[in-house]
């Protein structure tokens, strides 16, 4: 892995996304409506990690695994790397569960997968790489 490249922190409302504008001293960046996951992400840059407020749909139900029952709470942590499909054998091969069968594109350009460790914890992580390095 090659360095930090966001966390993901579940949020409850609109209200919090403002706490953290005000907290933060900025507007997201990016803001991303996945209706296909029923969230809407909200990336603000600081430094040079990325902080991702996720915001559940209350009209859907979300497809994220390990939301939860709308608590604020750290979801997930992505890790950048260069190349995804070695990282990913290499996840696997330590014990590491995919949650999904093949790589996601974001609107940023980035495709991803994300893991959950063996055992009973819930903590997703997440590895992010460009597109433009082909996933076989």
């Amino acid at each position: 892995m090659e360095a930090l490249d966001h966390i993901g922190i579940v949020v409850n409302s609109s209200e919090e996304i403002l706490l953290w504008e005000k907290l933060l001293g900025r507007s997201p960046f990016h803001v991303e409506e996945r209706l296909e996951e029923g969230i809407k992400s909200y990336l603000f840059q600081v430094g040079s990690t990325r902080i991702e407020l996720i915001q559940q749909d209350i009209e859907r139900e979300s497809k994220l695994p390990f939301l939860g029952e709308n608590k604020e709470k750290i979801h997930h942590v992505a890790f950048y790397v260069e190349e995804l499909s070695k990282e990913c054998e290499r996840l696997k091969e330590i014990g590491f569960i995919p949650l999904c069968d093949n790589p996601y594109s974001t609107s940023l350009g980035m495709e991803g997968m994300a893991f959950l460790p063996a055992g009973e914890s819930k903590f997703v992580i997440e590895i992010v790489s460009f597109s433009n390095k082909k996933f076989t």
